[in-house]
């Protein structure tokens, strides 16, 4: 099935320098979290990215950006401007939404995938990424789309190897499918079929029609890496520069981290305060209201009323001496 336009618009590149020379490293993308009347924007990616570029690049991290006339500029996003999970390999950044330009969100409500995908999906459902391709670096970023199916379900913790030889265990999913190098960061969707109203993992809004059987793709997770045969995930960013040789045979098998992993790192207190934050800095200035002595204010009687219009019958009177006076 055709993968939607705007899942595509989501997806961009970090790409790193190095002698004055930038080369793509790695994939993100962007996902939107409501606060009130205030929308925050964050990149997503893989937290192992982060730490490499850190150890190997110092600052020197991009996003690859468009604008609406196609062409492309680097927005730079420092390692340290990156908040990284300590429990997984998920790492998110605050960007501005006019520093989109032509990009489009996913929303956060679809990041959240634990009931949805532990339910409705299983072994051997269709999967797709969207992440870097080395011979497309793009000027814009132009992803391509590659195609797999779910191999094994998160149903309990796997390894996963972080740079400077750390591992950890997470619930992640593992899915049959052929990654490059760069592809770590990638959001993976799940091809699901509707057949009933409850099938659907969006709400519907009142009066929307929608029809049966409905087939769409629903948020899955980040790539995280390939995985090889003896059990080593192998990380793009983590085997020198760009492209450079892993060590270790190929299995064709991808690591998968759940998208309740993004959900669960974007619902940190340190987070949500920020965006509380600038939920608050951006929000409609009140009505100034009347001086608080207002309330105070005797009731007017029938001898403060006479006395009032009086003084505007003098006003009115002197107004009009004096007009007549000035023709």
């Amino acid at each position: 099935m055709r993968v939607p336009d705007d899942l595509i618009r989501c997806v961009t590149y970090l790409y790193v320098e190095k002698s004055g020379v930038r080369e793509p490293g790695a994939t993100a993308f962007f996902i939107s979290v409501g606060e009130g009347n205030y929308t925050a924007y964050y990149a997503v990616t893989a937290a192992h990215c982060i730490q490499t570029a850190r150890v190997r690049y110092g600052d020197q991290l991009y996003l690859r950006l468009s604008r609406y006339d196609g062409t492309a500029y680097d927005l730079h996003v420092p390692p340290d401007s990156w908040r990284e999970s300590d429990r997984n390999d998920v790492a998110v950044t605050l960007i501005e939404r006019g520093q989109l330009d032509s990009f489009g969100a996913m929303d956060s409500s679809s990041i959240d995938t634990e009931a949805f995908t532990r339910e409705k999906f299983g072994h051997g459902d269709e999967i797709c990424l969207i992440g870097l391709f080395r011979g497309l670096p793009g000027e814009p970023p132009q992803p391509i789309t590659r195609f797999g199916m779910i191999a094994a379900m998160p149903k309990e913790p796997i390894q996963i190897k972080m740079p400077g030889n750390v591992w950890r265990r997470v619930p992640a999913f593992i899915a049959e499918a052929l990654s490059f190098s760069g592809n770590s960061g990638s959001p993976v969707f799940g091809l699901w079929v509707a057949r009933t109203a409850q099938d659907l993992p969006e709400r519907l809004t009142p009066g929307e029609v929608v029809f049966l059987p409905r087939s769409f793709y629903a948020f899955v997770g980040l790539v995280h890496g390939h995985y090889n045969v003896e059990g080593d995930p192998v990380l793009s960013l983590e085997q020198g520069d760009a492209g450079g040789k892993s060590g270790g045979e190929h299995a064709s098998l991808i690591i998968i981290i759940p998208g309740e992993a993004i959900a669960d790192l974007l619902n940190e207190e340190d987070i949500v305060t920020e965006r509380k934050k600038r939920a608050k800095e951006r929000a409609p200035k009140e009505a100034v209201p009347i001086a608080d002595d207002a309330m105070d204010t005797p009731a007017l009687t029938k001898e403060g009323f006479d006395e009032a219009l009086k003084r505007a019958s003098r006003r009115v009177d002197s107004e009009s001496d004096s007009g007549t006076k000035g023709t």
